[in-house]
Parts: structure tokens; C-alpha cells; sequence
């Protein structure tokens, strides 16, 4: 990729996941209007063109109808629909560098420039961009290739020095009429195959392949916390470029296996000597509602990471041990890989999708439904066997399962799982 100076962001599904209030928003509206709520294939296309648009597309109708549903959309949207967006994983932190890097970044969003600059605020974003290139808040179509050319114009920057990023072909169409390269992004609302059919210039699997494709260099999203729990008998090995975090007494542990922490998070409580010197520091208040070791998830969370092993966060308080399960549970929703070992066994929270484990000879593998309902679960390679069934929180159906020499399989299409396994630290 040609070096950029400017880079131009689409907000839903390319900064943040906002399919709930979306999705609550078009139902509103067109039950309003006494229409029927399209299915959820139909409702993922409302993403990315204007709403104007996506209404005539799918239900035909005049301009007013089209003009009464912006409105009713917006009834619904602007006080309660609109609060319902997040962040994807990483993304605060990616913005971030890039601006440490010197990139000028810009919204360019068929989203009205009134939802994009409240939504932004509250999701903390706002002020890391230098410029936002919305529509006003009129129900007719948005031309964002129109707007792209106003980017351009506002930053006096030549077509190739400019990067227009979203997830759908209207993203990349919009780039192309505007001459400027474009990079789609998986993670968002496309349909498989829609980015690259639109002839995107580069695509993106997550959002940290958005840096590596712009800068040519990798960031490192893996973080290893140490608890202050049980440690491990042996220190095991990282990544070298591994986010190592320190929940309180999880500072104890790394001591004594000769490793310095980038980050301390904690309260102290387990520490008489003090914060350590030298080494950036999260101070915690005594009284929260917070383990120290959902609170160092949550600073390496900001910091871009995705992949997330903990250490030390199991034995001494019960309770804590299931924080740090619940924990897992959580960083699995929001996307995450989420990992927590003791040495001998590793337990690993899997959401909506699939993991396979090495073959062995011997071992045991569990796996539980943390959610109430865990739907399309599949296990193969293992002694027992499970074929698109479902797992449900209030039966431990699926303790102790075994190894039989085979690769084990294990996919849950709609649910989080906890899966617990034997294996060396890595």
C-alpha cells in the first residue's frame, strides 16, 4: 500500500457495533407504519446506505412513506437506539496509535453528523479525530462519495494519500467513483464475499489488520495477567511482544520468575511494600465492584489486546476463581480469545464459534454451558461425541470427557462455552 496521510472511517460496523440499536430502530419504525419486520439477512443490508434508500430497496413505497419511516427510525433511534452502541475490540487503542503515528482520521458516515459525533462521544472517540463528514439531518439519500471528496478538499490531500475504510460494498463503491483506495473490513456487516465482489483494494479480518495493512507493521494484542491466586510451578513463555500485566499480588509471581511488568493494576491490598517504582500504574480504590483482575482485562482491553491469558487466577478465595471465569466468559463476548491456567489445566471460554485441541493419548476435556443455553454444540475426536446439540448451565452434561488419540473438535454455533483442557503453557 501507497503511504497515507489521510484516513477516512465508516462508523457502523467499521468503528463500532451498533446493530442493536439499529436493528430495534427498523422495527420500530416499520411496525409503526404497520409493516412486516424483515428477517435478520435482510436487516444487516439497512446498514451502510442511507435509510432513505434501504427502505425503498426492500419495501418500495413512495418518498413519503420512505421520508415517514426516517422518521419514526429516528423517534426510536435518537433517544434510546443510539445508546446501545460499542466499540469493537481494539479499536480505541488502534485509533490511538495511528494518531501517535501522525495519520490524520476522519468519520465519512452515511450516519446524520448528529448521531455520529453523540455516539462517538459517549463511546470516548470523538477527539481523536481531526474532522467528521456526515450528512445533515435531511431524509433524503447521502452521496459519501461526495463526502469523500470533501475530506479531501477540507485536508487539501491527493487522492492516493487517502484511505477510505468500511464494511460494505458502499463503502468501496464510494471510494472508487471518488478515486480513492479503499479497505473493507470483515468484521462488520458484509455478507461473505461482498468486499471482495465490490473490488476492494485491501481487506481486513480484524481490526488489527487494519494497522498492519496501512503501516505494514504489526502490533502486538496478546496480554498475560498474573493474578495473585495459585501460581504456576514454571514460568511459561510469551509472545515477546506480550502485554504483561500485574493484578496486585500477581506482582509477587513475576518477581519471582525474573519478569518486569509494562502495567500494574490494583489496590495494593496485597502488597505491604507499596506500588512499584518505576513500572506505569493503575491505582485502585480499596472499595469497587471490581476484581484487580477485571480491572487489568479492562486497561488491556483499551490498549488493543484481544488474546488474553491469566495466571495466578485460580485456588486461595473461591469466589475469585469464578470472577475469573466469569471473566473469561465476558472477554469471549466481546470477541476475544480468553484463556486462564494453573499450570496443569487450561480453561477456555469459547462464544459462537470453534476450537480445535491437539491429539493425545490420555487427558480429560470439559466442556460447559456458561450461558443459560448453549445451542449448536458439536464435539468430535473425543470419546463421546456430540452432533449439533445443545448444552444448557443448570446440568453438567459434558465433564470429563477423553482424549482418544485424535484431534478434538469443539464448535458452539450460538452460546458461550467453558472448555477446560490439559495443556503446557504457550
Amino acid at each position: 500500500m501507497r503511504a497515507k496521510k489521510l484516513l477516512l472511517f465508516d462508523f457502523d460496523g467499521t468503528l463500532a457495533d451498533n446493530s442493536e440499536g439499529i436493528f430495534a430502530s427498523i422495527r420500530y419504525a416499520v411496525e409503526k407504519m404497520g409493516l412486516s419486520v424483515p428477517p435478520p439477512e435482510v436487516l444487516r443490508t439497512f446498514v451502510g446506505p442511507s435509510l432513505h434508500d434501504s427502505f425503498l430497496r426492500v419495501y418500495g413505497g413512495t418518498e413519503e412513506e420512505a421520508a415517514e419511516f426516517v422518521r419514526l427510525y429516528r423517534e426510536f433511534f435518537q433517544p434510546t437506539g443510539s445508546n446501545m452502541a460499542v466499540l469493537y475490540p481494539g479499536m480505541k487503542a488502534l485509533l490511538r496509535r495511528f494518531r501517535e503515528d501522525g495519520y490524520l482520521l476522519a468519520f465519512c458516515s452515511s450516519k446524520p453528523y448528529q448521531f455520529v459525533t453523540k455516539i462517538s462521544k459517549a463511546l470516548g472517540i470523538f477527539d481523536l479525530f481531526d474532522a467528521c463528514f456526515a450528512p445533515g439531518f435531511s431524509a433524503s439519500a447521502s452521496d459519501k462519495t461526495g463526502l469523500l471528496l470533501e475530506g479531501l478538499g477540507h485536508f487539501g490531500v491527493q487522492k492516493e494519500e487517502a484511505l477510505m475504510i468500511g464494511d460494505t460494498k458502499f463503502d468501496v463503491e464510494a471510494a472508487k467513483a471518488a478515486g480513492v483506495e479503499s479497505l473493507g473490513v470483515r468484521y462488520g456487516f458484509s455478507s461473505p464475499g461482498e468486499l471482495e465482489a465490490a473490488g476492494a483494494d485491501y481487506i481486513a479480518d480484524t481490526v488489527w489488520d487494519v494497522y498492519r495493512l496501512v503501516t505494514g507493521r504489526a502490533l502486538p494484542n496478546t496480554c498475560v495477567i498474573f493474578g495473585a491466586g495459585d501460581p504456576p510451578g514454571t514460568c511459561p513463555a510469551f509472545e515477546k511482544d506480550a502485554l504483561l500485566v500485574a493484578a496486585d499480588g500477581g506482582l509477587l509471581t513475576m518477581r519471582r520468575f525474573g519478569l518486569t511488568p509494562d502495567l500494574f493494576v490494583g489496590d495494593l491490598d496485597s502488597l505491604p511494600s507499596g506500588a512499584p517504582e518505576g513500572i506505569e500504574t493503575l491505582r485502585l480504590p480499596v472499595e469497587k465492584d471490581v476484581t484487580d483482575t477485571d480491572a487489568a482485562a479492562s486497561a488491556a482491553l483499551e490498549r488493543g489486546c484481544t488474546d488474553f491469558l491469566i495466571l495466578g487466577g485460580t485456588g486461595g478465595r473461591l469466589d475469585h476463581t469464578l470472577a475469573n471465569l466469569t471473566l473469561l466468559a465476558r472477554l469471549s463476548q466481546k470477541g476475544c480469545r480468553a484463556r486462564l491456567s494453573d499450570g496443569k489445566t487450561t480453561a477456555q471460554a469459547l462464544t459462537n464459534g470453534s476450537l480445535t485441541l491437539p491429539a493425545r493419548e490420555s487427558g480429560t476435556v470439559s466442556v460447559f454451558s456458561f450461558t443459560e443455553k448453549s445451542e449448536g454444540v458439536t464435539i468430535r475426536g473425543l470419546r463421546y461425541t456430540l452432533e449439533d446439540g445443545s448444552l444448557s448451565s443448570d446440568f453438567a452434561l459434558g465433564v470429563s470427557n477423553a482424549f482418544v488419540g485424535k484431534d478434538a473438535f469443539i464448535e458452539v454455533k450460538n452460546g458461550t462455552l467453558l472448555v477446560f483442557y490439559p495443556d503446557k503453557l504457550s
